[in-house]
């Protein structure tokens, strides 16, 4: 049997150099910042927040947060009746800016109580990391802003009240159709954080919704036994 000659072990010295360069190569496009975040964090939720994390940019987190902040404000103004209690304007103006103000806050907050939750079954995500996840997931409440721009220009400021509505009982149908679009959106933000909270920190979606809902049971728990032994008392 002939041995290997040079020639042979050049070339797959060179074959090995260039598959390397490939792999590298692909790692770094995969570890880029996605082309289309915005559109893909909705069907690629994993892929998509894994290469936000690993590219160590922090774009649009903090314009994310601001923009679900005023779309969920609008939800909690409407929901509420915000306008029973002041004007309708003022119900708008606090809903643009109070709303913002508590996403900030529950967004420095929830990062790390997740990121404290999440090591309890293993997690490994960093605080900083918890908050970008938080950040993205919110897309889906930013896309019911249109939805609200809408229904806020064919109803105008009766949105904010829980009676004298007269556009709003003539012409209810924009504000069902505007409501089950909203719930959606809703529905897909819980699940969005779901997966990429799961991500960051490394979890299966099981350990993921445990170190998301345990926390909320317990809390409720105390609030519920303490209300009752404030009754019994």
């Amino acid at each position: 049997m002939t041995g290997i000659g040079p020639s042979v072990w050049c070339g797959l010295r060179k074959g090995s150099e260039k598959l390397g360069a490939d792999v590298l190569q692909e790692e770094m496009e995969v570890a880029g910042w996605p082309e289309f975040p915005w559109l893909t964090i909705l069907f690629q939720p994993r892929k998509t927040i894994r290469a936000i994390v690993d590219s160590d940019e922090n774009r649009y987190v903090i314009l994310l947060v601001i923009l679900f902040g005023i779309a969920y404000g609008l939800g909690n103004a409407v929901n509420r009746s915000y306008g029973d209690v002041m004007s309708g304007p003022a119900a708008l103006i606090f809903a643009a800016i109070a709303g913002p103000v508590g996403a900030l806050i529950g967004w420095l907050v929830g990062g790390a109580f997740f990121r404290w939750t999440g090591s309890w079954f293993g997690g490994v995500a960093t605080t900083e990391e918890v908050r970008t996840a938080m950040a993205w997931s919110g897309v889906p409440t930013i896309a019911t802003l249109p939805i609200w721009l809408v229904m806020l220009m064919y109803y105008g400021l009766e949105l904010f009240y829980s009676a004298d509505t007269p556009q709003i009982d003539r012409h209810p149908s924009l504000l069902l159709i505007g409501g089950i679009l909203i719930t959606i959106f809703t529905i897909w933000w819980y699940f969005l954080f779901w997966k990429c909270f799961a991500e960051v920190q490394r979890l299966s979606l099981i350990k993921s919704f445990a170190a998301i809902a345990i926390p909320f049971v317990v809390l409720v728990g105390i609030f519920v036994g303490c209300g009752l032994l404030t009754s019994i008392g």
